[in-house]
């Protein structure tokens, strides 16, 4: 089982807990819990029984938690399970239940869930595996999948991505280097799910600017590694924040 830690930066468990006011991810992060919770609100409007609830890439849990807290609060039960290849990060998280593994191998039955979230995963895999982790979302859950991705403009892929990965191949700045990273776009993601016949509703597709910001923040990089980073991103330094209602429920 291929469970690689990918380095998250130094201050990513706040940024992934909205706990930073700037633009970019106030947009990127600090709305998901309330976004989600509205749909999934709509969605399920039966609160007498209880909902599995499974996050693919749950890191320390701080979406997970935020979502658990705000439907328990509208008085909804919940089990939950997370699921992440960092078993460090998974150690601290609150969830039910937590399985350590690579997104593409799951180990969870088909149908074995009611709803499960994905919040800015897709990206950090190959396109191959991003289709492998949608298809596994919706083989394993029952009613609704939600998945969030920030990627690549829909319009000039390419320049947005050779852009991008200048930047992350850490010439520059060692400690933001990662690996085994494709920034699909909008188009690319849904030509996936229609390919495998999953279907979907785009519920969000906005440009959320000054992405440096987050890189900024999460590596708390110095002056002088913030103002490279700005310098080159350049005209490139945006990503588009798209959301999909995958419908599963027979």
């Amino acid at each position: 089982m291929n469970t690689k830690t990918l380095d998250m930066g130094i201050e990513a468990s706040k940024i992934f807990g909205g706990q930073d006011n700037t633009k970019s991810n106030t947009l990127l992060y600090n709305q998901t819990a309330r976004d989600f919770v509205r749909i999934i609100t709509s969605k399920l409007p039966q609160r007498d029984r209880l909902y599995t609830l499974a996050d693919f890439g749950s890191f320390k849990g701080e979406l997970l938690g935020t979502i658990v807290d705000l439907l328990r609060d509208q008085k909804y039960n919940l089990s939950t399970i997370a699921i992440d290849g960092n078993a460090k990060a998974l150690a601290e998280n609150k969830a039910d239940f937590k399985i350590v593994s690579d997104l593409t191998n799951v180990p969870l039955a088909d149908r074995s869930v009611d709803l499960s979230i994905n919040r800015y995963t897709l990206a950090w895999n190959s396109l191959q595996n991003q289709g492998k982790i949608l298809e596994k979302m919706a083989r394993t859950c029952r009613e609704f999948a939600i998945v969030q991705h920030a990627g690549a403009d829909n319009y000039n892929s390419d320049a947005w991505r050779a852009r991008m990965n200048e930047y992350l191949s850490g010439r520059d700045i060692p400690k933001i280097k990662r690996e085994g990273h494709y920034f699909s776009s909008r188009d690319e993601i849904e030509r996936i799910l229609q390919e495998r016949k999953i279907p979907f509703i785009k519920l969000e597709d906005i440009k959320v600017d000054s992405v440096s910001d987050v890189f900024i923040k999460r590596y708390n990089l110095t002056p002088e590694e913030a103002v490279k980073t700005i310098e080159i991103l350049k005209d490139k330094d945006y990503a588009m924040k798209t959301t999909w209602l995958l419908l599963l429920k027979s």
